[in-house]
């Protein structure tokens, strides 16, 4: 009672004890974003797990000038916490509604529709937990992340067969490293967690709704879930910078699947 009559007087709303039974409150550390350091190569602040691969996906899709492809970007909340709910992955919405719109927009036939969602391209942005002296414990550090290295680039990501188990083709990745690297975008290969117990993200249900072409990538985030979470500049800047190598490619089929 006492922390309603406190927000009813700070917010001047008029909360009573249903109004937190019927609606979900969030706390959120008010601190604006800062360096952390002198040189301003780190960025702290709260939730950049995931805003900051938030932030390198539109950057990169509004740098992205005369696409050859149809470009979409979609931005989900709740990712690991809740994302079973309306507007959710789960939802499916963008396979659903979305796609067939740009198709009926495009005045294609159904066939057209799904012929480019099975050649099409999917990328995962989320956050990557680096290599630490504090995660030895749930990360093989000979497989792990490093923070100022560039963007990931996921070989797999969950449980297999369970959530967030989702295994980019072999052929794929390396159609992918290829671009990065003819578009002079320094980025590194890990895995997050071991080969035992690889930590989750919500890929899989994304890149399996579409039936594209999928991979996992994203900034190192470190101090993951906590209070304030810190990134490289370079990192969130050089994860733009795939995005719009990914969205600007001309020709698929110089990195078709299989290329030698």
């Amino acid at each position: 009672l006492q922390s309603i009559a406190s927000l009813r007087e700070r917010t001047g709303m008029q909360l009573t004890e249903q109004s937190f039974e019927d609606l979900d409150v969030w706390f959120f550390p008010a601190a604006p974003a800062n360096y952390a350091d002198l040189s301003k190569s780190v960025i702290t602040a709260y939730g950049q797990d995931n805003w900051a691969s938030a932030y390198a996906l539109l950057e990169g899709l509004i740098d992205t000038k005369n696409p050859s492809y149809t470009n979409v970007a979609v931005w989900y909340a709740g990712e690991e916490i809740d994302d079973s709910g309306p507007g959710s992955i789960s939802n499916n919405f963008l396979a659903d509604v979305v796609t067939p719109a740009i198709t009926y927009i495009l005045k294609e036939d159904l066939a057209s529709h799904y012929a480019g969602l099975i050649n099409g391209w999917t990328m995962f942005l989320d956050g990557i937990g680096p290599a630490s002296q504090n995660t030895k414990g749930h990360q093989d550090m000979h497989n792990a992340a490093y923070m100022g290295s560039g963007p990931v680039l996921l070989k797999h990501g969950g449980s297999e067969g369970l959530y967030g188990g989702y295994s980019s083709h072999p052929a794929h990745r390396k159609a992918i490293r290829d671009l990065l690297r003819d578009s002079n975008v320094p980025h590194q290969v890990a895995m997050m967690g071991s080969q035992d117990n690889r930590i989750p993200n919500a890929s899989s249900t994304f890149h399996t709704s579409l039936g594209a072409w999928g991979v996992d990538l994203g900034p190192i985030v470190s101090c993951m879930h906590k209070g304030m979470e810190e990134s490289s500049v370079v990192d969130v800047h050089l994860t733009a910078q795939a995005v719009k190598a990914f969205y600007g490619v001309k020709d698929h089929s110089d990195y078709h699947i299989g290329r030698e």
